[in-house]
């Protein structure tokens, strides 16, 4: 009999090593599901900012602020009258930054994705990792 006890013993140090396994999996793909989540949320928030930027460019090459040479802005906790080109210029830099951290993000969330899908041993659907043309690839080779 005590040779069963080994046995069994030895059963559950495999059966408990098995089940720590399992729960750090898991862990690890609650954690990068909620990075996912967290990242996507931030991407979203970024771009209703882009889009309040596209706006305020757009109001200001309007009529009414066409012809204005300073234009009341809203920057961080104050709101300040600054010269037209100077907001404009501003405005632009920040959608230029906005963009580039969305794309970082997305980038990011595809590899999320993918790390994810390999912990619960699933496959990626096919054309996931696909990026889209730039311009000078869509407009083909220049002509001589």
């Amino acid at each position: 009999m005590p040779g069963m006890s080994r046995a069994g013993g030895q059963n559950d140090k495999e059966a408990k090593a098995q089940a720590v396994k399992v729960a750090e999996r898991f862990a690890a793909a609650e954690l990068l599901a909620e990075e996912i989540v967290l990242d996507r949320q931030q991407v979203i928030d970024f771009d209703r900012r882009r889009n309040e930027n596209r706006t305020a460019l757009g109001e200001m090459t309007r009529r009414s602020l066409k012809d204005a040479d300073k234009v009341w802005m809203n920057l961080g906790d104050l709101i300040v009258k600054i010269p037209k080109p100077k907001a404009q210029q501003l405005v632009e830099q920040d959608q230029t930054t906005l963009s580039e951290e969305i794309n970082r993000l997305r980038d990011g969330i595809k590899g999320k994705v993918t790390a994810l899908n390999e912990l619960q041993g699933k496959d990626m659907p096919a054309g996931f990792n696909l990026t889209g043309m730039s311009k000078k690839e869509f407009s083909g080779p220049a002509m001589p």
